[in-house]
């Protein structure tokens, strides 16, 4: 559990940072890179602190993640709109979750 909340922890001080630089679409491609290859290299490594630190990276790229969908509603949807927005992103977000360890 301490190596989730650190990762989120590092992800919304780097998502900051990169947000506040780059171009907000880039950092959330950068952020689908960094989560999709330490998830994919999480299985791969040998037990112990290998595992620790890709799931630490896989996790800030998650966080990483939601952090610039947010920033992408805020900018492109209408203010009156987006609280409903967030909740349907948010809503579907979970059935895709729920839904992919089934599918795979």
């Amino acid at each position: 559990m301490i190596v989730i909340g650190a990762g989120e922890t590092f992800a919304g001080i780097l998502s900051g940072f990169l947000l506040s630089r780059f171009k907000d679409t880039h950092v959330f491609f950068l952020a689908a890179a960094i989560n999709g290859t330490f998830m994919t290299l999480f299985y791969y490594m040998p037990e112990g602190f290998p595992q620790y630190v890709c799931l630490f990276l896989a996790v800030s790229g998650i966080a990483a993640k939601f952090n610039t969908v947010y920033v992408l509603a805020e900018l492109r949807i209408p203010p009156e709109n987006i609280g409903a927005a967030l909740v349907m992103m948010n809503t579907i977000a979970i059935i895709c979750s729920a839904v992919s360890p089934f599918l795979s």
